[in-house]
């Protein structure tokens, strides 16, 4: 698997790492992010999000460095690789944007590390043939469905401990987020192993657009795949439900009205410049069933799916 690849990039590009932290009381998931816009000029960033508040620093472009070879993102004095994250960050001195219950500009200090259990990787690429179609505008990776996690963080002078805690990774490429999705992910580890992951988007091909699906599940030492390129049906996806079925499988799930209501502003790409205002749930709840034939393999209640749900479909 190549883990970067925007050294040749010259323009119009951005590729981000989405790394979820969760613990039994805690939540927090960190976007590190390259991008170049359509003027060539190069930037970093850091978006940090929890349940109630979510943050952004930027970064110029001689902070940043990425292996292609293995998971090493270094942005400032943050770094995040296969074995964990280290993270200092200190704008006390420099306000940075922070979002809550209502706008409000004050310092960020977040230091301390974690470390990362082995991850559990997707069999195949999630975007199966489509990782070959040329002129995609977004390009999605999973790095892990699932890990441990340990150790701890302070963040603006709260100690966030996330000793016996869960971790989730993935990744996207491209120019621009699509016009609409949704995008959710969840996993619980404590009473069974479980961890999902699933997208709808509009998807340009030249003048035309379709509706393409990814979902990938792990559940029990299995993994189920829900895609376009297998001929998945997409019965209904917007604020309250995602109904998926292939062949022998069906997905439900329903989505909570909480999800709306406690949704904070991070910012995606637009022609590689970080530009356009989204919103994401992060300890959204939701309700997982999921049949194969008519045998119901799992349902699950969740208060800690995250969730992005730009224009229902």
């Amino acid at each position: 698997m190549k883990y970067f690849h925007g050294n040749n990039e010259k323009n119009g590009y951005f590729e981000g790492w989405y790394f979820k932290h969760r613990s039994k009381d805690l939540m927090l998931s960190i976007i590190a992010a390259y991008h170049i816009d359509l003027q060539g000029r190069k930037k970093a960033s850091v978006q940090i999000i929890t349940e109630d508040q979510s943050f952004i620093v930027w970064y110029p472009e001689d902070e940043f460095y990425a292996s292609e070879d293995r998971l090493f993102v270094q942005i400032g004095n943050n770094i995040f690789y296969e074995h964990g994250c280290r993270l200092n960050i200190n704008t006390l001195a420099n306000p940075v944007r922070i979002y809550g219950s209502g706008y409000t500009e004050q310092g960020l200090c977040l230091k301390g590390s974690l470390e990362y259990g082995a991850f559990r990787p997707l069999a195949y690429d999630i975007m199966g043939p489509f990782q070959y179609m040329p002129g995609m505008q977004c390009r999605h990776g999973v790095i892990s469905m699932a890990h441990k996690i340990s150790g701890s963080l302070t963040l603006n002078g709260r100690h966030l401990d996330f000793r016996r805690g869960v971790g989730y990774i993935e990744t996207d490429r491209g120019h621009t987020f699509p016009e609409k999705y949704l995008w959710l992910q969840c996993e619980e580890m404590d009473t069974l192993p479980f961890s999902i992951m699933a997208a709808v988007a509009t998807v340009p091909v030249g003048k035309l657009h379709f509706t393409g699906c990814i979902c990938a599940i792990s559940y029990r030492g299995s993994q189920y795949r829900l895609a376009t390129y297998r001929n998945v049906r997409i019965h209904q996806c917007d604020d309250r439900i995602l109904w998926l079925s292939q062949g022998r499988y069906t997905l439900l799930i329903q989505l909570d009205e909480y999800n709306k209501m406690h949704a904070l502003p991070l910012k995606a790409p637009i022609s590689g410049c970080m530009s356009r205002p989204i919103k994401e749930c992060l300890a959204g709840k939701a309700r997982f069933r999921f049949w194969e034939n008519k045998k119901l393999l799992f349902d699950i209640v969740s208060s800690h799916v995250s969730i992005e749900n730009m224009h229902a479909f």
